[in-house]
């Protein structure tokens, strides 16, 4: 019997996966040198098989030690906390009082 097809990870989900920037999962993709992604129409989809493969052969992934790690921070995550941290956009230097909440 052969195996059901996975669920895809998006772009995003692999930035998130790898704890990396979108934008390297794409300069990735135009140089030819990240996970196998497959086109489906606009959008880039990547088979979480062809990224396990693809991180086995960069050298000492193992699924069950990667499991004990605690958990990064996603990039939705990093985004909400930025945008919360600092609603004027404007980033306050390190002591100061951010004007925006005086």
């Amino acid at each position: 019997m052969e195996d059901p097809i996975p669920k895809l990870i998006t772009v995003e989900g692999l930035s998130d996966l790898l704890s990396i920037p979108v934008g390297t999962i794409y300069r990735w993709r135009s140089l030819g040198v990240g996970p196998k992604g497959i086109r489906i129409g606009k959008f880039v989809r990547y088979d979480p098989r062809e990224v396990e493969k693809w991180l086995r052969e960069r050298g000492g992934y193992e699924p069950a030690a990667c499991s004990a790690v605690s958990p990064t921070r996603t990039n939705a995550e990093r985004r909400q906390r930025a945008t919360s941290e600092n609603v004027s956009g404007v980033a306050s230097p390190p002591g100061t009082a951010d004007p925006v909440g005086q």
